[in-house]
């Protein structure tokens, strides 16, 4: 498939330094003062910043696109003064855990990613091979979907397409991430998030997630579309016995959080129940979804999908990986077409599997999606200490946000290799 359009400049950069002490750091700063004179210097010293050593722990990092931005930030930093754009701390040993989550279904949007793939290789060549994959199973090619680049561009929003260009993107970004030496001690998905999740921690090769999102994706896009879900504000125990009477027809999708639940099912019987809590005080909002995931209403595809997940090749985890049907740490149960099954059968156990994260050590939460949805979910259930990073984030400059995120991933002593910053 041809590439669209050649790879433009990397409009941002970062800009790292690491010291033994405040003066330390303060006489580098003043240092790198003298060197920064232009575009070009300013970019040099962002590409050719050293690797810390394990005793340069006093640490500052702030992005800038060019000299006359950059240089300010210095100057700010030598007066004192208070700049919410300059990163700045102490890495304490031992490092925090990082626990990457990845995004699911909601948080698509046409030209997501956009600006990362007109500017770095390696994120746009590993969504031209995702879509190139799936070339002989979808009419209109994912990469046109992803960016905008058909007429329909609802097509982001049916699911035949929305779940692989998730995954698609959400790979991406972990590749790009890979790349630049920042890997995960733990990973955990949301729904269809599990697939990236568990392709990274070696669960399933690369190519057979594909396979298997597509063929998820393509049994549920044949549904009937009269399904509904609702988000409802309150805990789970207290509807759980308002679905009992309906169970065939309506049941618990996910469990974002204490007071945070959702509901799938038939669309008249979700409509009932919701228009009740609603009645009873508590917030709900329905929403906008092509299909009732989670629900008995999918139980029609489930052998069908089984048989595809039983034609891949599985592996234990080689990095933890946490389940959204248990919420726990998954083991060699996720090795089985049966655990895919129950999969996109079941509830999404995510406020049980950020708790589950919190308690192996996790305290940095990376959000590789689109949209930061799952860090607002999570920041309830976790202590202040968590640190809370999106990697996207819609209607602000793809480069910004990430290289803000790495900043603060640098700042507490989680490096990586500069040198894949060039452009």
């Amino acid at each position: 498939m041809e590439r669209q359009n050649p790879i433009e400049k990397q409009p941002r950069h970062l800009l790292t330094i690491s010291a033994l002490n405040n003066d330390d750091l303060r006489t580098k700063v003043e240092n790198l003062q003298k060197v920064i004179k232009d575009d070009a210097s300013f970019i040099n010293a962002c590409l050719k910043a050293k690797a810390p050593t394990p005793t340069e722990n006093h640490r500052l990092a702030f992005t800038a696109s060019s000299f006359a931005e950059a240089a300010p930030k210095l100057q700010a930093y030598l007066n004192g003064q208070n700049d919410s754009t300059i990163h700045q701390g102490v890495a304490n040993k031992p490092l925090p855990k990082v626990a990457f989550i990845f995004t699911g279904q909601g948080s698509q949007y046409v030209g997501m990613g956009q600006e990362l793939y007109n500017t770095q290789p390696l994120f746009r060549e590993t969504l031209h091979v995702c879509s190139d994959a799936l070339a002989g199973v979808m009419q209109v090619p994912l990469i046109d979907v992803i960016l905008g680049k058909n007429e329909d561009t609802s097509l982001i929003d049916q699911t035949l397409y929305t779940q692989p260009a998730l995954f698609a993107i959400e790979y991406a970004l972990a590749e790009v991430f890979a790349a630049w030496g920042i890997n995960p001690d733990l990973v955990l998905g949301h729904s269809i998030g599990e697939y990236v999740a568990a392709a990274r921690a070696g669960v399933f090769s690369f190519a057979d997630g594909i396979k298997l999102i597509a063929a998820r994706a393509r049994l549920m896009q044949s549904l009937p579309p009269y399904g509904k879900m609702a988000a409802i504000a309150v805990s789970a125990d207290k509807i759980v016995d308002k679905l009992e009477p309906y169970r065939h027809e309506i049941s618990l999708a996910a469990i974002n959080g204490d007071e945070a639940i959702v509901i799938s099912g038939g669309g008249e019987r979700v409509s009932a129940v919701a228009e009740h809590m609603k009645q009873n005080g508590a917030k709900v909002i329905m929403l906008t979804v092509s299909h009732a995931f989670h629900s008995p209403l999918v139980e029609p595809i489930l052998d069908e999908f089984e048989a595809v997940a039983a034609s891949i090749t599985y592996a234990t985890p080689t990095i933890e990986l946490v389940s959204n049907v248990t919420g726990e740490l998954a083991s060699s149960d996720v090795c089985t077409a049966h655990y895919w099954r129950c999969h996109v059968r079941q509830a999404v156990r995510f406020a049980q599997g950020i708790r589950t994260a919190y308690k192996q050590g996790c305290r940095i939460f990376v959000e590789l999606g689109p949209n930061p949805v799952l860090l607002g979910m999570a920041r309830p259930l976790l202590t202040p200490d968590a640190i809370m990073l999106p990697t996207l984030r819609r209607r602000r400059s793809d480069w910004q946000q990430i290289l803000d995120s790495i900043a603060e991933l640098f700042v507490c002593g989680i490096d990586y290799y500069n040198a894949h910053f060039a452009t």
